[in-house]
C-alpha cells in the first residue's frame, strides 16, 4: 500500500510529460529523479516484503540475508544498477547494435503500458474500490502536495525544481506496484486498481 502511494510511472508517462510541459530543463531534472525513484523505492519495497515474508521467528540476519537477496536477484533493480554501470563505465555500443536498440525504446513506453494494461485486466477494478481511490488520492492529490510544500518552503527549491517535483510526484501510480505485488502474490487486485 506504501509502495503504491509513493511510486509514479516516471518513465512512460513522466518523460513525456516532463519534456512537453517543461522542455529539456525539467526533462533533465526530471531524469535525476527517475534515476534514483526506482531503484530506491523498489529496493525499500522488496526489504520491507521480504523482511515480512521471512516471518517474525527468525533470527534477524537470516531475515536480513533473505531480503538482501531478493534485492540482488530483483530483476528491475538489477536492471537499473547493470545499466547505470554500463553508462558510467562501459564503452559506447557500436552503431549495429545501438540501432535497433534506439528502434525499440521508441515503442517501449506505449508498449509497456499496453501490456501492463492487459495485465490488469484479469482483476477487478470494483472488487476493493474504496481502498484503491484512497491510494490513489493519496498518490495524486496528497503526495504532490506534500513535496510542493517540501520542495517551495522547506527547502526553497528554483521554481524549475518545485515545478518537475511536484509534477512527478503527481504522477499515477507506476506499473512496479503491480509488478511486485504480482511476483509476491500479495494486494494485486488493489495494486492492479491503483495503478
Amino acid at each position: 500500500a506504501g509502495f503504491a502511494c509513493c511510486f509514479g510511472n516516471t518513465v512512460q508517462i513522466g518523460i513525456p510529460l516532463a519534456f512537453a510541459a517543461l522542455g529539456p530543463e525539467g526533462l533533465a531534472g526530471h531524469t535525476l529523479i527517475v534515476a534514483a525513484h526506482a531503484i530506491y523505492l523498489m529496493t525499500a519495497a522488496t526489504l520491507v516484503v521480504e523482511w515480512g515474508r521471512s516471518g517474525g521467528n527468525g533470527r534477524v540476519l537470516n531475515r536480513l540475508g533473505a531480503a538482501l537477496r531478493a534485492i540482488a536477484f530483483n530483476p528491475v533493480i538489477l536492471s537499473i544498477a547493470l545499466g547505470l554501470a554500463w553508462s558510467e563505465a562501459g564503452p559506447d555500443l557500436p552503431r549495429a547494435v545501438s540501432l535497433p536498440i534506439d528502434a525499440v525504446a521508441y515503442i517501449a513506453g506505449p508498449a509497456a503500458l499496453f501490456v501492463a494494461g492487459a495485465a490488469l485486466t484479469q482483476f477487478r477494478i470494483g472488487s476493493r474500490l474504496r481502498e484503491s481511490l484512497i491510494l490513489a488520492a493519496i498518490k495524486i492529490i496528497a503526495l504532490p502536495a506534500v513535496v510542493w510544500v517540501l520542495a517551495a518552503h522547506v527547502f526553497n527549491l528554483s521554481p524549475m525544481e518545485i515545478a518537475v517535483a511536484t509534477i512527478a510526484a503527481g504522477l499515477p501510480t507506476g506499473n512496479n506496484v503491480f509488478i511486485l505485488a504480482q511476483r509476491y502474490r500479495l494486494y494485486e487486485d488493489v495494486a492492479a486498481s491503483a495503478t
